[in-house]
């Protein structure tokens, strides 16, 4: 099955977060791509009015202990499953700092068949 699940992760403004994921093994890179991944964003200003999307971590297959720093106190991390994805472990994430405010939502995906 599709789906998409998102954290959004938000501590006080004058904090950062630090995210450290503890173990990590999803589906293989085929043909290039992630068919499932796990990813990490943040907003950045850039003048006035106007964000940029910072990708600060985007993964697949297995990986040792990661830490990721963000100069931010609000992020999101999403975790994409695909529908020809091959079952593995997953992950653990750890957010370190006093966090605020987290808000998960998994939402199937539609996918069309051909």
């Amino acid at each position: 099955m599709d789906a998409e699940c998102r954290w959004s992760v938000v501590v006080q403004p004058s904090q950062t977060i630090r995210l450290t994921l503890l173990d990590f093994e999803l589906d293989v890179r085929r043909g290039g791509t992630c068919h499932d991944y796990v990813g990490v964003t943040y907003r950045r200003r850039i003048t006035g009015r106007k964000w940029d999307v910072v990708e600060a971590f985007h993964e697949c297959g297995s990986l040792g202990k990661q830490v990721i720093h963000l100069p931010v106190s609000s992020a999101v991390v999403v975790f994409k499953t695909g529908r020809s994805s091959l079952t593995r472990r997953g992950f653990i994430v750890y957010f370190e700092g006093p966090v605020f405010l987290i808000v998960q939502a998994c939402v199937p995906r539609r996918v069309k068949e051909c």
